[in-house]
């Protein structure tokens, strides 16, 4: 039988992710249950461990962002920079005793040294390889089949292509996998696009995590913090018009029992502090989390939870709830506090920005801390909107524990990707080379644009580059200062060993 390994590959040095990916412990039980053998191996977290210390790291992976060096590497496989971090990784793996990689993609900051690293297992060992995960399906991702080393792309759930793909392997037919969801291929030149597979959430298999990685996250908290995703539901019944992880995906819960009892087994399992639920909008449905939350007290489950939300229909009984069953922390986009953005780009997650406050306050009255996103830059953004964000970011301080702001980019199969001229922009005609990644800031497939009768795209760049750094500056000091101050009082050795061991990921300051 094929030795088959899903692994989750690093990106560079400024992204860490505090839990294992999700994807590749549900295909690892679903497979396991079809008679495969198959192993988890998280580069991510193995590369993040080892080059822990600022001053002694191991691993040197700028190389990797390096657009001429990896060029090199890719097309001519010559750079000894890039081969060697390549060869510890396969090393630091074990990757060579197996006949199947699959590479867990998350974003196209997983895509350069996943290249590099298919590579060299496809030219020198003649292994079979696999790309998947949620990149493939959030934006158009066929051109990394352009690389001849790369066999196989999953698009949308992997359990039933994947599962093809190995019996393929297998001595199978081609015409078992022509027509098959979710495999992507290409051949004589010609590119195979089936639709993205969707399985039912209802009968995912219960996820199951490599332990030796996992205590390797634990050992990069601050607190030794177990923590470990879970999905509850699939979609989001809102269509902000600059998100593309709605296209094609219905909108449903797993069944209230079995997510119960599924996450029971994994919090005694793995002897858990925390479980991220890793869905877009963890409230998609009130009733819904508020009967999880009185199942989990009835259980007597002891441990924290959080993940992305919305707050419409978070009244104060089911906050009380949630926050009795173990809720920490909700993270929710606020994005903007210019009703007239708000209204065009179909921001309707937090609903009346006046009721949104007094949400704000009862989940800070119940200690459920919030993150807020917010964006600046969307399309035809005036200073007006620009300084209602700021105010509102200064009225809510008081009841918002962290905060982030980004610069607004295009994303590839959004609404408003779809439909430019609906939203007043152009999108510029950029190159469709197979290196397209490396010219978009290393985000999902960023697309360049004009606003009509508006900004230039190098206008925006300096606009709202400048507006974010104001905005940067408003959440230091009206809502990181006060964090600061308050993990000083409860937890004063967290910023040294921030300091001495780096990086920490933010998510421990929800569960200090």
């Amino acid at each position: 039988m094929l030795k088959t390994v899903i692994v989750s590959p690093p990106a560079h040095d400024s992204i860490y992710c505090p839990n294992p990916l999700l994807g590749p412990s549900i295909l690892k039980s679903f497979l396991d249950s079809k008679g495969y053998r198959i192993d988890l191996v998280d580069l991510s977290i193995r590369v993040r461990y080892l080059n822990r210390y600022p001053m002694k790291k191991p691993f040197n992976l700028e190389p990797f962002w390096n657009k001429e060096i990896l060029i090199d590497f890719l097309e001519k496989g010559e750079n000894n920079l890039v081969k060697r971090e390549v060869e510890k990784m396969i090393r630091l793996g074990d990757l060579t005793s197996y006949d199947v990689i699959g590479f867990s993609l998350y974003g196209s900051v997983n895509l350069p040294i996943s290249l590099s690293i298919a590579k060299v297992l496809k030219e020198e060992y003649d292994k079979k390889i696999v790309f998947g995960g949620p990149m493939i399906t959030r934006a158009d991702c066929g051109f990394i089949l352009d690389f001849d080393f790369v066999d196989f792309l999953v698009a949308g759930d992997g359990e039933e292509p994947l599962l093809a793909l190995l019996r393929y392997f297998e001595n199978g037919s081609k015409d078992d996998i022509k027509k098959h969801d979710g495999i992507w291929y290409k051949e004589d030149g010609n590119m195979h696009m089936n639709s993205p597979s969707v399985f039912p959430l209802e009968e995912k298999s219960l996820p199951s995590f490599n332990l030796k990685d996992f205590e390797l996250y634990k050992k990069l908290s601050v607190k030794n913090f177990g923590i470990l995703p879970y999905l509850l539901t699939r979609g989001c019944k809102f269509k902000c018009a600059f998100c593309n992880e709605t296209k094609g995906v219905g909108f449903n819960y797993v069944p209230l029992e079995k997510a119960i009892s599924e996450v029971e087994i994994l919090v005694k399992t793995y002897k858990l502090d925390s479980i991220y639920f890793s869905q877009t909008d963890i409230n998609n449905d009130s009733d819904y989390i508020r009967s999880f939350s009185e199942k989990i007290i009835e259980k007597g489950l002891n441990f924290m939870w959080g993940g992305n939300a919305s707050v419409l229909g978070l009244n104060e009984k089911t906050i009380k709830t949630m926050s009795k069953a173990g809720c920490k922390h909700l993270w929710i986009g606020v994005e903007t506090a210019s009703e007239r953005l708000r209204n065009r780009m179909n921001i309707r997650k937090i609903g009346d920005l006046g009721e949104f406050k007094e949400t704000l306050k009862l989940l800070h009255t119940y200690g459920i801390d919030v993150h807020a996103y917010y964006m600046v830059g969307l399309p035809h953004e005036e200073y007006e909107d620009f300084e209602k964000t700021r105010n509102f970011i200064k009225e809510t301080a008081k009841y918002t524990t962290t905060a982030s702001v980004n610069v607004f980019y295009l994303k590839e199969k959004s609404l408003m990707h779809m439909n430019p001229n609906a939203f007043g922009i152009k999108i510029r005609k950029t190159p469709k080379g197979k290196y397209r990644f490396l010219d978009k800031d290393c985000k999902y497939m960023e697309e360049e644009f004009d606003e009509i009768e508006g900004l230039k795209m190098e206008d925006r760049r300096k606009v709202y580059g400048a507006r974010r750094k104001v905005l940067g500056r408003t959440i230091a000091r009206q809502i990181e200062l006060k964090l600061a101050l308050r993990l000083i009082r409860k937890y004063p050795l967290y910023f040294v060993k921030k300091m001495i061991s780096h990086p920490y990921s933010n998510y421990d300051e929800n569960l200090l």
